[in-house]
């Protein structure tokens, strides 16, 4: 029987944002371990997790700048050691994913790894509710801080976004507005189909577990591709 293979997934998103970032990272490597049980016990190949933050993440000092590029390398340095990445391209902070994220995808897919990723909110890019619903996702609604920000996403819709309703192409300042029907920006869409050969449309997956399916579908294709052929298969070639 071959010999399993761990293929490497890089853990993309803004959860190191959040108040909880260790125990995020965890909630996805348990996740992978119950796939792996579950979905791949016949498979030679098994996932693991590269999550950019650990315990015994070390690289906080006193010069800020200086940790910005520690922070950076480290990440740089796990997606090279990654086979494929999987992102959380929720909308964060504004009408779409992270930027920090989006920039990781692009570095991977710029490896030729396979990008997948996973995104909450399946409607189309760059409207001005979702941009509300974002910011009351991610604030506490009796804060000081999700008051003004509210007011300010509600500014940058009311001066910005143009009811698409209308069908106008461009908004108030005369700004293009992208409009292909997509969930988000252009390049990060291609950046998954790529990946998937666009079998699940124009959307990233709806979960992170239905990332993980994705994932193992795309190796599981790679297997056969690569196979050795039978005498048979290679008569009929």
């Amino acid at each position: 029987m071959p010999a399993t293979q761990e293929l490497k997934i890089y853990l993309a998103g803004p959860e190191v944002f959040l108040p909880n970032p260790l125990a995020k990272g965890a909630d996805k490597r348990a996740a992978i371990a119950r796939f792996n049980d579950e979905v791949l016990p016949d498979q030679n190949f098994r996932f693991s997790g590269l999550y950019p933050m650990s315990a015994e993440s070390n690289y906080f000092t006193e010069d800020p700048p200086a940790t910005a590029m520690l922070i950076f390398r480290k990440a740089v340095d796990l997606m090279d050691a990654a086979d494929l990445i999987i992102a959380n391209v929720t909308r964060f902070r504004g009408p779409s994913a992270d930027v920090g994220t989006a920039f990781e995808m692009g570095y991977m897919h710029a490896q030729h790894k396979p990008v997948f990723a996973y995104y909450s909110m399946q409607e189309t890019y760059f409207t001005a509710d979702q941009c509300e619903s974002t910011v009351l996702d991610r604030t506490n609604p009796d804060s000081d801080a999700h008051t003004t920000h509210v007011a300010k996403v509600r500014a940058f819709a009311a001066g910005y976004l143009v009811d698409r309703t209308t069908s106008k192409e461009r908004d108030n300042y005369t700004h293009m507005i992208e409009n292909f029907g997509l969930t988000d920006n252009l390049m990060i869409v291609g950046a998954v189909r790529s990946a998937t050969g666009g079998q699940q449309g124009y959307a990233p997956a709806a979960s992170f577990e239905a990332a993980l399916q994705e994932a193992a579908a795309y190796y599981s294709k790679e297997q056969v591709h690569n196979r050795p052929q039978s005498r048979e298969e290679a008569v009929h070639v």
